[in-house]
C-alpha cells in the first residue's frame, strides 16, 4: 500500500486545484501569524463529553484567503495541539503538508477531536441492515450537530470564513471528514479523503461539493470505496 504521506500529498494537490479555480471567502481576523488557538465545547452527549477545536492562522503576511480543515487519526488534544504548532517530528506526519500548504496559500488551518464509536469502522452503511444503519446515522447526526454548533460559535467569535472550506482526511480521519461533509455540505468547497475503509451513504447535498477519494487494491475498504464512488456518480457527484 502507498505511504500515508504520499496519500496526503495527493489530498493537498487535489485541494490546490479546487482552491485555484475559485476564490475562498476572506476573513478579517487580526491576530499574530502562526498563532494556534484552542477552544473546548461541551457536547451534552454521553460521549464524547467535549469537543476540542484548534485554529491556526497562517504565518504569511496579508489577508486570509480561506480555511483548510483536516481530520487526523490522532485524537488526543495534546497531540493535536503539537501538530498544529509543528512540534510533531515523525515520519509521514500528515500535519506537515497541511501546515505548509496553509502558509503558502494564506489559509487558516483548523482541526478538531474526533471521538470514537459514532460509526462502525469495519463496514460501510450499504452493508448494514436498515435498523443498524439508522442507529449509526442518528449517533453521528448528534455528534455532527455539536460540531456544527461549535463551528458557528467559532465563526462569530473569530470572524472566520463561513463557507468554501477545503477538507482533508486520511483513514479514520477520512471516515469522520466525509460523514460531516455529507451532512453539512454548505461549509465545504472541496473534500479529499484517502483509504476510508468505511463509507456513509451519499446525500443529495453532497453533490455540491468537489470530491477526491483515493484508495488502493491492498486496502481492506477497496471494494467499499468502488461502491461508494459508483453511488456518488449515480447521484451526480
Amino acid at each position: 500500500m502507498m505511504h500515508q504521506k504520499f496519500y496526503y500529498k495527493i489530498a493537498i494537490a487535489s485541494c490546490v486545484m479546487c482552491f485555484c479555480s475559485s476564490f475562498l471567502s476572506a476573513a478579517n481576523v487580526v491576530t499574530v501569524p502562526g498563532t494556534v488557538i484552542e477552544e473546548k465545547f461541551e457536547t451534552r452527549l454521553e460521549t464524547p463529553k467535549d469537543m476540542h477545536f484548534y485554529i491556526r492562522w497562517p504565518k504569511t503576511a496579508g489577508a486570509v484567503k480561506g480555511m483548510l480543515c483536516y481530520c487526523t487519526y490522532r485524537d488526543a488534544p495534546a497531540d493535536l495541539l503539537k501538530q498544529m504548532q509543528g512540534a510533531v517530528q515523525e515520519k509521514g506526519n500528515p500535519a506537515e503538508d497541511c501546515l505548509k500548504f496553509a502558509d503558502e496559500q494564506g489559509l487558516i488551518l483548523m482541526t478538531w477531536t474526533l471521538g470514537a464509536g459514532f460509526w462502525d469502522k469495519s463496514v460501510s452503511a450499504d452493508e448494514m441492515e436498515k435498523a443498524r444503519a439508522k442507529f449509526y446515522d442518528k449517533v453521528f447526526d448528534d455528534v455532527a450537530n455539536v460540531w456544527e454548533q461549535s463551528l458557528r460559535s467559532l465563526i462569530r467569535k473569530y470572524n472566520l470564513p463561513k463557507s468554501n472550506y477545503l477538507l482533508c482526511g486520511h483513514s479514520r480521519g477520512a471516515q469522520w471528514a466525509h460523514r460531516v461533509a455529507l451532512r453539512y455540505p454548505g461549509y465545504f468547497k472541496a473534500v479529499s479523503i484517502t483509504v476510508n475503509s468505511s463509507y456513509d451513504l451519499p446525500t443529495k447535498g453532497g453533490a455540491q461539493v468537489w470530491w477526491h477519494a483515493a484508495t488502493g487494491e491492498l486496502e481492506n475498504g477497496y471494494e467499499a470505496g468502488k461502491r461508494w464512488y459508483a453511488a456518488c456518480t449515480a447521484q451526480g457527484y
